[in-house]
């Protein structure tokens, strides 16, 4: 594995020591600590501090993409590709189609309810704040085996076998990400914590759209520093690793390198960010036009998952944009904003809604969960959810806490033998 010697200045070079870097690579959840001096988006050190000073040059020429390393002294001009890139990509027509068995097997599903397919790669799109980190850091638990049971969202993900791990690039605001995770895990799992998930704090030290084949070449070095097969890759979120996304060169090169990634026997998650409508326009998710960036990033995907609330919203609702195989849901999903857990309501049950929230709901929560066709419910629907919930009330199943000084937000109704910690 070969990279770029690029030049980094004395000050630069006197922060990035040996155990930043290893730091960097083999950080895990909870209660690692990183080396706070040195700047995530400090790209040169990053690369100063993993990789040794006299490695070899690349080419010169951005289209050429292997390093000279890959060919053997004395070759001619002409390209000589690797025996293993050879032997890992090229096979016969029968063999790809009835061999290879396991590529049938969903990585997130059930028959042909499939969220996540092998060998397909899923983007999860929601605005900032409405659970996109927190469901892929849920997908990467269940994936190692550190939460059980392993079904999410209704559906089964299957586990790593023991030796391989997880890559979460943990590029934008990893402190907020480190904190979403330790909701979710225990300090004594650190050392599985550590095994199964390796966590690469800040942005990558390159750009997918500039340089999309070296996503790759970064994830075989990640392999060799950390000794484990990072067999997953969750990239939190695309904005932070590429840019000039929304033009058709930059998206057909962010495409071109997860699928690269993919067709080297690796699983990726990407974490999106919707496009914004125009002001005043309807918002429910209808179509991969709501997705932000070229139509060539999401062509790249075998399946598009939105999670549709507003930031912060306890209840969401996954819409099931682009499918592998049939359409999953939409299914109103439940955050506790306290564990990270996410759980699926299965029908239109306010009782069930109020039950399942934690601190309990807001009467547009309620009115937006029984009428997931509206973004903004209305007047009507509001006032609708709020008879719903007082009949309720009147049942003696659920209470009404009231908005008032101390207490920011709306009122919030919530079940008798609920909890009640931070509303009073």
């Amino acid at each position: 594995m070969t990279v770029p010697n690029r030049p980094v200045s004395d000050a630069s070079r006197a922060r990035a020591t040996e155990d930043s870097a290893v730091a960097l690579v083999l950080n895990g959840f909870p209660g690692s600590e990183v080396v706070d001096s040195l700047e995530p988006n400090d790209d040169d050190v990053v690369l100063e501090a993993f990789y040794p000073r006299d490695a070899p040059p690349w080419r010169e020429h951005d289209d050429e993409c292997l390093p000279r390393g890959a060919l053997p002294a004395g070759a001619p001009e002409s390209r000589r590709w690797p025996e293993a890139l050879m032997r890992a990509r090229l096979t016969g027509a029968g063999t790809f189609v009835f061999v290879d068995t396991e590529s049938s097997q969903p990585i997130h599903g059930r028959g042909d309810q499939v969220l996540h397919a092998s060998g397909e790669a899923t983007f999860i799109v929601a605005v900032s704040g409405a659970g996109k980190s927190t469901y892929g850091q849920n997908f990467a638990l269940r994936r190692t085996g550190l939460i059980a049971p392993t079904e999410f969202v209704g559906l089964p993900v299957r586990e790593l076998p023991e030796g391989e791990a997880v890559l979460y690039v943990a590029a934008d605001r990893p402190r907020q990400i480190q904190r979403s995770l330790r909701r979710m895990v225990t300090e004594p799992q650190l050392q599985r914590i550590d095994k199964r998930i390796k966590v690469w704090r800040g942005p990558l030290p390159f750009l997918l759209n500039r340089e999309p084949l070296l996503l790759l070449e970064f994830i075989l070095a990640l392999e060799e520093r950390a000794s484990v097969v990072l067999r997953d890759v969750v990239l939190d979120s695309l904005k932070d690793v590429a840019l000039e996304i929304a033009k058709d060169e930059g998206g057909s090169a962010v495409a071109q390198s997860i699928n690269n990634v993919v067709a080297e026997g690796r699983e990726v998650l990407v974490l999106h960010h919707e496009r914004k409508p125009p002001s005043g326009a309807k918002r429910v998710p209808a179509d991969l036009s709501d997705v932000y960036g070229s139509t060539f990033l999401t062509a790249c995907a075998g399946n598009v998952v939105y999670l549709h609330g507003p930031s912060g919203a306890h209840i969401v609702q996954l819409r099931h944009l682009k499918q592998s195989a049939d359409e999953v849901g939409p299914l109103s999903l439940v955050h506790d904003h306290d564990t990270g857990e996410i759980s699926v309501l299965t029908k239109p049950d306010l009782l069930e809604l109020v039950r399942k929230a934690p601190i309990g709901v807001t009467v547009k929560e309620a009115a937006r969960y029984l009428w997931p066709e509206e973004d903004e419910p209305s007047p009507n629907t509001v006032e609708k959810a709020r008879r719903q919930l007082r009949k309720l009330v009147d049942g003696g199943l659920i209470t009404e806490i009231a908005a008032r000084d101390g207490f920011a937000g709306a009122s919030r109704w919530v079940a008798v033998a609920g909890r009640f910690e931070g509303l009073e």
